[in-house]
């Protein structure tokens, strides 16, 4: 889901863990952020938001967000504006936010107030409630690991040339369990099944993610954030075919999307296995061999055609749930749908051909 988007440095955030502030004041932070506009001479960093706002927002108590206020305003994250004392009126410019440093990151205000039901309990405001302590010391800890993750995670993502975030990072293991060697010979290609075999990141972007910690903590910390992202949903697998595998290969292409393993996401945005079952259901007519479809799905595994020859993978693409309606998003989702389509009719032409 895309809406309005307002702009953070990550620097300054990663700054604000480094001074020993928690996840609550990098939370207040991004609620002061997400009040501001991006026009003017001084955009994304005029807040009209005050304390009750960011209680509101997140769950933090009253008491503790204007010590979280205080700190910013001490550490030199934030600086009051002249009579934007809490209690004037609404959209009146309360507080100005330091200089835009780099590592720009621009994020949804759905992620801050919520879409439809959703507003009800804001999406940040389940990370302060419903974050699972796992490996971490403290609750803050753990909740400040989920939010950098979060924030790093939205950095990442470039939905037109990957789907969702960077491969690279973070993805999703598929493996080739089995295939029918006699499946589609007159076409060259293959029916394959594929399997889940656990997820990967690489050792620098959990680095990057958690400088923090100790080197030999990052990996259970880093995973534990993770569980937690899925578990909130904010994010989701989404099994992209691939032409080449751009882990290794930077001229992979991507080439479609098999299937988005979240049943909200399935609702509105692209994906060919429903047209891909459809195909071999038509072609396997009688002789069984789709009974095991549905099966397959709810155990993880899922069938996929490639060529004979070989050289396509799949990997799961993480997609972040709440994304800013930029143009880069806009495109991304419409090259998504452009690539579903381009498959679905692959199988059309060649099924109108097979039964001729």
């Amino acid at each position: 889901m895309s809406t309005g988007f307002f702009a953070v440095s990550i620097s300054t955030l990663h700054q604000i863990a480094d001074l020993q502030g928690g996840a609550d004041h990098i939370m207040a932070y991004l609620v002061l952020a997400s009040h501001t506009s991006g026009k003017g001479s001084r955009a994304h960093r005029v807040s009209t938001a005050g304390a009750k706002a960011i209680s509101k927002k997140t769950g933090i108590s009253y008491n503790r967000t204007e010590k979280c206020l205080g700190w910013l305003c001490t550490n030199d994250f934030i600086e009051r504006i002249a009579d934007g004392e809490e209690g004037s009126a609404p959209r009146t410019p309360r507080w100005l936010l330091c200089e835009l440093r780099d590592n720009l990151v621009y994020l949804s205000h759905s992620l801050i107030e919520g879409v439809g039901k959703g507003k009800i309990i804001p999406p940040l405001r389940r990370i302060w409630d419903e974050t699972n302590t796992g490996s971490c010391p403290s609750f803050m800890s753990a909740k400040m690991d989920v939010i950098l993750l979060l924030i790093h995670c939205y950095q990442e993502q470039q939905i037109q040339d990957y789907g969702g975030v960077d491969p690279k990072c973070i993805r999703g293991i598929w493996e080739e369990s089995d295939s029918l060697p006699d499946s589609l010979e007159s076409m060259e290609w293959l029916v394959v099944e594929i399997e889940k075999k656990g997820v990967k990141a690489s050792s620098s972007f959990i680095s990057k993610v958690l400088p923090y910690i100790p080197f030999d903590d990052q990996a259970e910390r880093f995973w534990g954030a993770l569980d937690n992202l899925c578990n909130l949903g904010f994010m989701y697998e989404v099994l992209q075919v691939w032409i080449g595998d751009p882990v290794k290969d930077d001229r992979a292409e991507l080439h479609y999307p098999l299937y988005i393993r979240d049943f909200h996401a399935r609702q509105r945005e692209p994906y060919c296995l429903e047209e891909t079952h459809a195909f071999l259901r038509d072609y396997y007519d009688g002789k069984g061999f789709m009974e095991t479809i549905e099966h397959g799905i709810e155990n993880n595994s899922f069938r996929y055609i490639r060529t004979k020859r070989g050289g396509e993978c799949v990997l799961g693409t993480m997609r972040m749930r709440f994304r800013p309606s930029t143009e880069e998003v806009a495109q991304g989702l419409k090259h998504e749908g452009s690539r579903a389509e381009r498959w679905k009719t692959v199988l059309r032409n060649t099924a109108e051909k097979q039964s001729n």
